[in-house]
């Protein structure tokens, strides 16, 4: 029988019952190589909440609304099915949705909080482990808000974002890649169209 591993990273930190949250995964066997997996995540019923199926190297995301019953994330190999329980959902808590994509000049961040009794919330980008954004996020008018970040001030490289409450604990964080789309003006030839292993290749 194969060995398959399943790691599960809710976006943020933490997933909360009744809030929509992104959850990435990781799929390997038991020499650590990656795998190329199809599942879904099912209730303590047996109800389909979600499905997914991994891109590149085993890696990819699915979305799906978590209650505090344990949910399982299923797989099938070679007609067996492989059962792995999801991260136990808080009862209360924030969660974040950050979009890196859409944009080249800005990172758009979304805040979805239950339970959490702060009206405000201190969200700080953080690059090379030095201050570059700090934003007061006021959310007296619900518990959903959205706003944005200019990526055009930060270093290219990897910023976290992090969401603090008032007493400077952090809620959520999340790493972010950023860049601002520029291309060097390189031109790469190689010796050779195709190699063999540990060959030695040649670049002009």
């Amino acid at each position: 029988d194969k060995v398959i591993n399943m790691r599960f990273y809710p976006e943020g930190g933490n997933l909360v019952a009744g809030l929509n949250s992104r959850v990435a995964f990781e799929a390997t066997d038991e020499n650590g190589t990656p795998m190329n997996v199809t599942g879904k995540v099912v209730s303590k019923s047996g109800a389909t909440l979600a499905e997914f199926k991994s891109g590149h190297e085993g890696r990819g995301t699915f979305d799906y609304r978590p209650s505090l019953e344990q949910a399982k994330a299923q797989v099938e190999i070679d007609g067996k099915v492989h059962s792995f329980e999801l991260p136990k959902a808080q009862e209360r808590g924030m969660v974040i949705r950050v979009d890196n994509l859409s944009s080249n000049d800005s990172i758009s961040i979304k805040l979805n909080k239950k339970g959490v009794n702060d009206k405000i919330i201190a969200s700080a980008v953080i690059c090379g482990g030095i201050l570059s954004s700090y934003t007061i996020v006021g959310m007296e008018q619900g518990d959903s808000i959205e706003y944005k970040v200019n990526k055009r001030r930060l270093p290219a490289g990897v910023a976290r974002i992090v969401l603090a409450d008032a007493e400077g604990k952090i809620i959520a964080d999340r790493l972010a890649f950023t860049h601002f789309g520029k291309r060097s003006s390189i031109n790469v030839t190689t010796d050779k169209k195709s190699y063999e292993p540990n060959d030695l290749v040649k670049l002009n």
